[in-house]
């Protein structure tokens, strides 16, 4: 699997050590420590449900503290997403900090859609930014994980979609990747260990 320069190559957003590693082990802990609740979607009828032959993750209930440290950190690289997607954006929707255990994924998707009659919650985003907390690695190491691939599919070096088969990203502790919401994309199946991320929709 390609690491995360074969991605930038793509025209997508990279940033290795977005967070220390100091930071991604304090934000696990808390993750670990907070309540849960299943991750929903939102589906072809305008609902908003839990679907785990669609998406089996949980969403970490997080401190306020915590939630606004991040959203600060992450809105600092508007300026540089807006240059490098060249485009204008006006915000950040609310971070979802999610927790991936074994035999937990989520099928290929695109993070917005065209319809117009879908929720403006998701029409509006126009990128989508994943942070992962911990990264893939071997059993002996207890903060890694196994399986779990970030997969982007139908991307080529130009930007348009193809039929070309999916690429997966090699998951780094701290490393930040953005792409535009209308790219599809998947998170394969975990088989091991606990995966970490937090993510978000700049609009």
């Amino acid at each position: 699997m390609p690491r995360a320069g074969f991605f930038a190559q793509l025209g997508m957003f990279v940033v290795p050590g977005f967070f220390d590693t100091e930071s991604c082990a304090r934000l696990r802990r808390e993750m670990r420590c907070s309540q849960t609740i299943p991750a929903p979607i939102h589906d072809k009828q305008n609902q908003v449900r839990v679907d785990e032959d669609q998406r089996k993750t949980e969403k970490a209930l997080m401190s306020q503290e915590t939630q606004t440290q991040v959203l600060s950190r992450l809105m600092s690289l508007r300026p540089s997403l807006e240059s490098h997607f060249r485009i204008g954006l006006a915000g950040c929707q609310p971070l979802s900090f999610l927790v991936y255990k074994e035999g937990y994924s989520f099928g290929r998707h695109t993070d917005t859609s065209h319809d117009p009659g879908a929720l403006a919650l998701v029409r509006e985003r126009r990128v989508s930014v994943s942070v992962f907390l911990n990264g893939e690695g071997e059993a002996a190491d207890p903060d890694s994980y196994g399986g779990g691939a970030l997969t982007f599919h139908g991307v080529s070096r130009d930007q348009s979609h193809t039929d070309s088969p999916g690429l997966s990203l090699i998951g780094e502790e701290g490393l930040l990747i953005a792409f535009r919401s209308d790219w599809p994309h998947a998170v394969g199946t975990i088989n091991r260990g606990v995966r970490f991320s937090i993510v978000t929709w700049f609009t």
